[in-house]
């Protein structure tokens, strides 16, 4: 994923949690977040938010505990690996692996009105051409291979993904969208991307899952 979020819940007396986002080598792909008790968005018997937004795919999330003290218990909650804004985007159904078996990805930053953001595709085969399906309706149909795809799409966006030669994993896109106007708040805008890849197991075609976003 390229976000990822939670909660660390009643930090007080002396501890404090540092959070890393790394990738597949365990190195980290952003500056570590420091959470104290007066670290701004929580502390004793407060929920104290985390969030990673990051270019690069976040393999694995790490929380060492850094602080000092006896007390060293953790609690968190609401724990998402796909979002920073978990509760504007949501992920539906099962995307079609790609060459490699390596599933195309998708992920927006979180969706606000006045603000600018991105629609990034990343996790699919080298050079290959696709397009980015947006729905207002949500509809899907079954597809093959256990899949589901949008099934009335408002607006295809053709692109073709980094690089060249196939290599699975190493294509990416980012579309830029916005600002987006006042009257867009509230609307659920549905996502998903497909790409025509030779490798693919199902029909040479592999897909994303289907992001719900609402805007806000």
């Amino acid at each position: 994923m390229l976000q990822a979020s939670g909660y660390i819940l009643d930090i007080d007396n002396q501890e404090e949690f540092t959070i890393h986002a790394r990738d597949e080598n365990e190195v980290d792909v952003a500056a570590p977040l420091v959470l104290t008790p007066s670290s701004g968005s929580g502390g004793n018997g407060d929920a104290s938010f985390w969030a990673f937004d990051v270019g690069q795919p976040i393999h694995s999330i790490r929380i060492d505990f850094t602080g000092g003290g006896s007390s060293k218990g953790i609690a968190f909650d609401q724990f998402s690996p796909a979002s920073a804004c978990p509760g504007q985007v949501l992920h539906h159904g099962n995307g079609i692996p790609g060459s490699g078996g390596r599933v195309p990805a998708i992920s927006i930053s979180c969706p606000a009105v006045g603000s600018a953001g991105t629609v990034e595709l990343f996790n699919g085969a080298s050079g290959v051409h696709g397009y980015l399906l947006l729905s207002l309706t949500g509809a899907v149909q079954p597809y093959r291979c256990a899949s589901t795809v949008l099934s009335n799409p408002s607006v295809v966006l053709a692109h073709r993904l980094s690089g060249s030669g196939g290599v699975p994993g190493q294509g990416q896109k980012s579309i830029p969208f916005g600002p987006v106007p006042a009257s867009m708040a509230g609307v659920k805008v549905h996502l998903q991307a497909g790409y025509c890849d030779p490798g693919a197991p199902c029909g040479e075609l592999a897909t994303t899952e289907v992001l719900e976003v609402t805007v806000r």
